[in-house]
């Protein structure tokens, strides 16, 4: 999603070069740059885009496109009117495409399978990531949803014990056996391990200890290799990383530095967003690929 200061925020497709990169269409024709479609939350599913746009009157609606000017616009019913006012939340889980319409407090979610024209209602919302494990309950663990990261033989996640509190904890699929990684913040107390991804044959996470604040760690989802990255604050202050993104070059996140703002940091190569973007950098969209941090 992009504009060219003329046409407003429309999409845009590229494949990396100057001369690939061209605007797509123009959804909402704009008599100024102001009255445009403006793209969000794009989604691949399939061969195709997804994304929510405004039009005219309608508001926004769902979109898909297969990168050209004929095969992108909004998704109409049989009568030819646009489907799923205000969509919103979209995203993909085995295989499906998962959208949410309506007001916050009345809901309601709908799915779209490859082979499918429309969408259909949903059950329900997507399904959740694994929020418990074969004999977690007997062996006294209660696993924070969506925390659990598949790496190799092993699950790594959070997890809570009456002694230990929220602390790193692995599953072996081979034998059955739950292990702590680290009491981080020794005692009942938590480190509270949270934004868990995967990259380059380790699980970043953030947590907190009892003297360096909240920083981020990593773990092969053994005891022996779990250390701490960085600490960006060489006091009880926190650098609180969060939307970390980790990929096969490494893992990059947003961290907050005094006297800063907000910072992206990389682990390699380190990087620090130059001074006169530090009042702006707020990202509320930001991801790490192919080496490279987008926001």
């Amino acid at each position: 999603s992009a504009s060219d200061g003329v046409n407003g925020s429309e999409v845009w497709r590229t494949e990396g070069t100057l001369a690939s990169t061209v605007q797509v269409t123009r959804i909402r024709p704009a008599r100024t740059i102001v009255q445009s479609s403006s793209p969000r939350e794009l989604t691949a599913f399939g061969d195709r885009v997804y994304f929510s746009a405004r039009l005219p009157v309608v508001g926004r609606v769902l979109c898909s496109s297969d990168g050209t000017p004929k095969g992108t616009g909004p998704m109409r019913d049989v009568t030819g009117i646009p489907i799923a006012l205000e969509p919103r939340k979209l995203q993909v889980h085995d295989g499906i495409l998962y959208y949410e319409t309506g007001l916050p407090n009345a809901s309601q979610w709908f799915q779209l399978s490859p082979d499918a024209t429309y969408p259909t209602s949903a059950p329900s919302g997507p399904p959740e990531t694994l929020s418990t494990l074969p004999g977690a309950v007997e062996a006294g663990l209660r696993i924070i949803p969506g925390s659990a990261m598949m790496l190799g033989p092993r699950y790594v996640f959070a997890a809570f014990t009456p002694a230990h509190g929220i602390e790193p904890w692995s599953y072996d699929l081979g034998n059955g056996q739950f292990t702590m990684l680290r009491d981080i913040f020794k005692g009942p107390a938590s480190s509270a391990p949270s934004g868990f991804s995967v990259g380059a044959g380790m699980v970043y996470f953030s947590a907190s200890t009892a003297h360096g604040g909240t920083e981020l760690f990593k773990t092969d989802g053994t005891p022996s290799v779990l250390e701490q990255i960085w600490d960006l604050h060489p006091t009880p202050q926190s650098s609180i990383p969060h939307k970390i993104h980790a990929d096969e070059d490494g893992v990059a996140a947003l961290v907050r530095l005094p006297g800063h703002g907000y910072e992206i940091i990389s682990d390699r190569p380190s990087f620090r967003s130059p001074q006169w973007l530090t009042p702006y950098l707020t990202p509320n969209e930001f991801a790490r690929a192919a080496g490279r941090s987008f926001f």
